[in-house]
């Protein structure tokens, strides 16, 4: 008897270590590379090593981290379906079934929530940034991808990201 709550147990500890690296997986962190331009103004102004500067584009680091998670979230949750019939998308955690939907979606609301708590303890331009950042991507993953030039997409980025300097 002992030996089957045992494996339960281990059971367990796998679905929860196995669901957290889906969630990482999903999150896509190897793309908050992308918000290393962030940097620019105190690598450039020579405030990199002035605490209270360099704590600051951290904390801007992080939001749009979060934020750039949360949206690859949201758009695999409404692609999920294409995904699966796509060669290599299929075998994202959402479209390959590995994470679970309600999984999927507490991690956005968690990205999501931390993205704008950090903007908003930083101030209002930048929290007007996120804010502005997570709609356009969230009208993005809602249809605006299929309007055929997508050239919008990417200078509204840029735009978001040096509106942080």
């Amino acid at each position: 008897m002992a030996d089957l709550s045992t494996k339960a147990l281990n059971t367990s500890k796998v679905n929860i270590a196995d669901s957290f690296l889906q969630v990482v997986k999903v999150a896509r962190p190897i793309h908050w590379i992308k918000n290393a331009s962030l940097f620019a103004a105190i690598i450039f102004s020579g405030n990199l090593l002035v605490e209270p500067y360099f704590n600051r584009v951290i904390l801007a680091f992080l939001s749009f981290g979060f934020a750039s998670s949360a949206t690859y979230i949201f758009n695999d949750i409404f692609d999920m379906e294409n995904d699966r019939a796509h060669p290599i998308k299929k075998n994202r955690p959402l479209a390959s079934g590995r994470l679970s939907l309600p999984l999927a979606i507490l991690a956005n609301v968690i990205f999501v929530t931390l993205a704008i708590y950090i903007a908003a303890n930083l101030n209002t331009l930048f929290l007007l940034s996120i804010g502005a950042y997570l709609s356009m991507q969230a009208l993005y993953s809602l249809g605006l991808k299929n309007i055929p030039i997508n050239c919008g997409r990417v200078y509204f980025e840029s735009i978001c990201r040096s509106i942080c300097y």
